[in-house]
């Protein structure tokens, strides 16, 4: 007998390798024996399911796993130019780095949150294995954290990507990826320098190391933490199972977040060819990977419902064996692969009603919960009432031994009516399962369908009506936690809820209806054009329904207004009021609010208004002479105060409003004027009032509790106010930009910062206005007829600059006055203009001259000058300040991120006492295309709601009985532009049909109701306009087993293409008519989102011509 000694010369422990990938390696652990073998223990085959060897190959079933049990990947280091995103947390005090949103100054200070928002979320932008850069971006405007050499500050401020000399921004940075922190340097005046935080004042700071020389580790005030990165810069693999939900119009795919799981356990086949080993070379057992699909169903598609609760809902396949013929070198060609599966997919059809058996053995089920299988997070509707909500009905009685339906336990009465999914309060809320019953001698079998309970209990219908002796009606109909149950061989009759049925809903509201779509709209040239499919908003049209006032048509003055509108990017500004009649009062959907229709002018007893293309569209003459003129929202109202005390309040098409007197004002020369909000605040002296632009009551300083900041040295001579806070100040023409507030004292213009509390100078002259631009520059008019431009970094300050230039040269007449600057924001001619200005001053003589209204680009060039023939002295159109009001809009509203609903509500006793409701969501929420937007308002109950894609977003409860609803809709409803007074647009009253014409956007589904509509109301009208899936019910079935073969392998790689965009040719049809070919083309338009894959778009229908 031959002995063989084996040892480790004579006995290989191969190792599992993975040739295809050098940064991917197997885990394992090593074992040595006292006979000296060394022992390499692959976690990948621990526990293998199966082996078998075929071809000349080894193959090994592995047991449940995730990647991370038995793959490691090498830490890559960073890829150059690569961009992370990510929270800033301090590993010291546990806090979020944050941005403080400062508008469009180029400049903001930075702090330390409790919590992470939007301004808590940063861009780390990795150059190369030593730099990176720290951005944050506040609507369209990036800026970096900077090193400010001068004041040795770390604040946010405007820059560039690009690392220049003496760059204030680019940091140094050693990244731990696997534990997701990170730590920064810079080298400043030439010694390296870490950032840390200052934990007695909570600030970033820079530190030496100690003895200057990194030599210890990183304390825990340098370290920083950021988010888990899932991209390949860590060793963390995962297996991912993503859930995807349908966007409005079915032209795209959207990643459902909240379903999708990120990780979970499931087989793999390990495989080798056993003939590459060569355990002299090296004792590598190189293995390929295939990953099995526990996540489908018997059927090959994926589903939720699996049946055990330790594994993710969507597992169904439980692999435990391989099939590949006798252990030989020639075996089966095609590899087999056994596993065990205890469901089978039951399909439901939509608005339709399904019969089934449950079968005999529903292991690991006695019996079954309907609440505890998988009906709800398959698909199941639900609804506020079973009619409209999928509902189960089962067969009951004992027929085990006369039918083949099965013993069933329940008991059955005449007062059950069926078991449904009812909802929560929101409609993607997967609903509970609840039991109907009813009294059918007081309510008909549909009654009991469609009716709302509010009744929950825990006794059946025969128990209640013991105790009540059928005498309280209030039980007559009422709902329990269904006690319904699966059960083995019993009958089921199954109704699914469908778009037939949520179409057959909202035909039932059509009673209601007070616009029934909209049936023709019109270009800005009034050319009618009738309303098929959408309307295409591109600055060319507009529409305009609802031409009864609402107290004709709805008896409560109740209204529900759903639409469905298109974008294609969100994040733009499209318009600024794309919905409503809003203006003093009224109704509107605002994106974009920032506009400056209006310049308002004003001397001595007149005030003068000029469109922006330099028209005088109105003059108002008043009783007395004016000191100031203050605007608010835009087309809307502005006050007017007069030397005799009295403010009154106009219209922009000068009707009179309100007019009251304030006794504070009358003989009191120096006053402030700064209006915030829906206030006017006034400064008389040292005293201060706030004036409400609704009702022009007012109340003194010592009524009112805002936090008083007095930077004035005890001789105010402004006011400003800013959320809670109200500022005395030793200049005038206060202005607010970002976190500073500008005035004018003698010949500086001085700026005090909110947060820091500094006090400094930024620009020393003879200033007479100046107005900031978004990108930070100011434009400063000084010495009367001299004009200047200091940019975001303070250049040409000192106003000797290329930019600095007579006024005259501007205006293009001699001996130009100026009197006031402003910006224009506006919606003209298909473009969105937010880079011209306006300028008003006076061509004079020696004595007197005439008001120039020039407008001009913000380089100073493509002027246009309109002499006006209103003439004045030099010393006329004084304090004329804020002409546009654009130091207001950039103060009160944002920069189009939000869509806003509004209404304004009138006080029943006192129409000019109002509240106005605001409902807001943003915009960023919202994924390309069609989204249903619903806005109901009852008045009985005193709510005003916001709902989109048929969830509530935004709600406003009012008062019911102290406001009157009517006059919210006297003037019609306008769409795709701005309206104005009088039934008007704004274009008209204007003169220009180029302002204010709205595009980027797609419209149609135009409904308005005279009632409240409800969430299961909104919820129907959002279902009826996609196509509801049929539902795919797993059944319990027991262990059944299964063979699925493996013919080839593919290598996995994306398929590509070079476009979205597709065209559909049509050939040989015989067709050159054009109109025919037309109405076809929009027929295939209008219907081909149905079948075109996901996330493809059609590009046009081309008409071959026939050979």
């Amino acid at each position: 007998m031959e002995v063989k000694v084996l040892n480790s010369s004579t006995f290989a422990s191969l190792s599992a390798t993975y040739d295809l990938d050098d940064n991917v390696s197997f885990k394992n652990s090593n074992r040595n024996s006292y006979h000296g073998f060394d022992l390499t223990l692959d976690n990948c085959l621990s526990s293998t399911k199966d082996t078998t060897i075929n071809n000349y190959s080894s193959f090994f079933l592995s047991d449940d796993f995730n990647y991370d049990n038995f793959l490691s990947v090498d830490v890559l280091d960073v890829p150059e130019n690569y961009t992370f995103t990510s929270y800033i947390i301090s590993e010291s005090t546990s806090m979020y780095l944050s941005a403080i949103p400062a508008g469009k100054n180029p400049l903001t200070q930075i702090t330390f949150s409790d919590y992470s928002d939007n301004t808590s979320f940063f861009e780390i932008f990795f150059i190369d294995n030593l730099n990176c850069k720290i951005k944050h971006t506040e609507s369209n405007l990036v800026r970096y954290l900077s090193y400010n050499y001068v004041n040795s500050e770390i604040v946010m401020l405007t820059g560039y990507d690009t690392i220049g000399n003496n760059d204030i921004n680019t940091f140094q940075y050693v990244y731990d990826t696997n534990n997701n922190v990170i730590s920064f340097s810079k080298k400043i005046f030439d010694k390296t320098q870490y950032l840390y935080v200052n934990q007695s004042n909570n600030k970033l700071e820079f530190k030496l190391p100690p003895n200057n020389n990194r030599v210890e580790p990183f304390k825990n005030f340098e370290l920083f933490k950021l988010r888990i990165n899932t991209t390949t810069l860590n060793d963390i693999l995962s297996t991912s199972n993503y859930t995807y939900k349908q966007s409005l119009d079915n032209t795209k795919i959207i990643v459902d977040d909240t379903k999708s799981t990120y990780d979970f356990d499931s087989n793999f086949i390990f495989n080798n060819e056993y003939y590459s080993i060569d355990p002299y070379l090296n004792r590598n057992l190189n293995l390929n990977i295939l990953n099995l699909k526990n996540q489908k169903t018997v059927d090959n598609t994926q589903s939720q419902g699996g049946l055990f609760l330790n594994q993710p809902s969507f597992k169904h396949r439980y692999y435990e064996n391989l099939f590949t013929g006798v252990k030989q070198e020639k075996g089966n060609s095609n590899i087999g692969i056994g596993y065990s599966s205890y469901t089978l997919t039951k399909t439901f059809k939509s608005d339709a009603l399904s019969y089934f058996h449950i079968p005999y053995n529903i292991y690991p089920f006695e019996k079954l919960n309907i609440n505890d299988s998988s009906l709800a997070i398959s698909g199941a509707t639900s609804s506020d009432n079973p009619y409209y909500s999928d509902k189960i009905f089962k067969k009951l009685n004992n027929y085990k031994y006369s039918s083949p339906f099965g013993e069933v336990s329940d008991t059955a009465t005449n007062a059950y009516l069926c078991s449904w999914l009812s909802g929560g309060n929101d409609i993607n809320d997967k609903g509970v399962w609840l039991d109907r019953y009813y009294n059918p001698s007081t309510i008909s079998y549909y009654d009991a369908l469609v009716g709302t309970s509010s009744t929950f209990l825990t006794m059946d219908f025969e128990s209640l009506s013991q105790i009540t002796n059928n005498d309280n009606s209030v039980y007559d109909l009422y709902d329990v936690t269904s006690n319904l149950t699966f059960e083995k061989g019993a009958l089921y009759a199954y109704h699914h809820v469908g778009n037939e049925n949520s179409k057959t809903y909202v035909d039932t509201l059509s009673s209601n209806l007070i616009v029934d779509n909209i049936d023709y709209y019109f270009t800005t040239l009034y050319d009618r054009k009738i309303y098929e499919n959408e309307i295409i908003f591109d600055s060319n049209y507009f529409a305009k329904v609802l031409s009864e006032p609402l107290d004709l048509v709805s008896p409560f003055d109740n209204f529900s207004l759903s639409v469905d509108i298109s974008n294609e990017n969100w994040s733009l500004p499209f318009g600024s009021q794309i919905i409503g009649n809003y203006t003093n009062k009224g109704f509107g959907i605002f994106n974009y609010r920032k506009i400056t229709p209006y310049t308002l002018t004003f001397n001595k007893n007149q005030v003068f208004l000029f469109n922006t293309q330099g028209e005088v569209i109105r003059t108002i003459t008043t009783e007395n002479n004016i000191v100031s003129v203050q605007k608010f929202e835009p087309n809307s109202i502005f006050l007017v105060f007069d030397e005799e005390g009295y403010v009154t309040k106009y219209s922009y098409i000068g009707t009179t409003l309100d007019k009251k007197f304030l006794p504070f004002l009358k003989n009191n020369s120096r006053k402030s004027f700064y209006s915030y909000g829906n206030y006017t605040f006034i400064l008389i002296n040292s005293d201060w009032y706030r004036v409400d632009s609704n009702i022009l009551s007012y109340k003194e300083d010592s009524e009112l509790n805002y936090n008083l900041v007095d930077i004035s040295g005890g001789d105010p001579q402004s006011i400003v106010s800013r959320n809670n806070n109200v500022f005395l100040l030793s200049g005038y023409n206060p202005k607010i930009y970002g976190n500073e507030i500008y005035y004018i004292n003698s010949t500086e213009l001085f700026y005090y910062n909110i947060l820091s509390e500094k006090i400094g100078v930024k620009i020393d002259g003879d200033i007479n206005d100046y107005v900031f631009l978004d990108n930070g520059s100011i434009y400063v008019i000084y010495d009367n007829n001299k004009i200047a431009v200091v940019d975001n970094l303070d250049n040409n300050i000192g106003f000797g600059g290329s930019k600095t230039q007579l006024l005259s040269t501007i205006t293009g007449f001699n001996n130009s006055i100026g009197k006031g600057i402003d910006k224009i924001d506006e919606f003209y001619d298909k473009q969105k203009i937010d880079n011209f200005l306006t300028i008003v001053s006076l061509s004079s003589n020696d004595t007197d001259g005439k008001l120039v209204y020039t407008r001009v680009d913000e380089n100073l060039e493509n002027s246009s000058n309109t002499l006006t023939g209103i003439t004045s002295p030099l010393t006329g159109f004084e304090n004329n300040y804020n002409v546009n009001n654009y130091d207001y809009l950039n103060n009160n509203y944002d920069n189009g991120e939000n869509i806003t609903c509004k209404v304004k509500l009138p006080n029943i006793y006192d129409v000019q006492t109002f509240e106005t409701a605001t409902l807001t969501y943003p915009l960023s929420n919202l994924s390309p295309g069609y989204h249903n937007f619903t806005v109901t308002f009852d008045t009985l109950n005193g709510l005003f709601q916001f709902y989109i894609d048929g969830k509530s977003v935004d709600k406003y409860a009012f008062d019911s009985g102290k406001y009157s609803f009517g006059t919210i809709f006297d003037n019609s409803i306008y769409i795709g532009t701005e309206a104005s007074y009088g039934n008007n647009k704004l274009n008209d009253i204007l003169n220009d049909v180029n302002y204010y014409n709205y595009g980027q956007f797609k419209l149609k589904d135009f409904y308005m109701y005279n009632t409240p509509l409800y969430l299961y109301d909104i919820a129907n009208i959002v279902r009826s306009k996609y196509k509801i899936q049929d539902l795919h019910f797993e059944l319990p079935t027991g262990k059944r087993n299964y063979v699925e073969n493996i013919e080839r392998f593919f290598k996995n790689k994306l398929p590509g293409r070079k476009s979205n965009l597709v065209n559909v040719s049509i050939q040989d049809t015989g067709i050159t008519d054009k109109p025919l070919q037309d109405d076809i083309s929009e027929e295939i338009v209008s219907g081909i989102y149905k079948v075109l894959p996901a996330n493809t778009k059609l590009n046009k229908v081309v008409w071959e011509k026939d050979d």
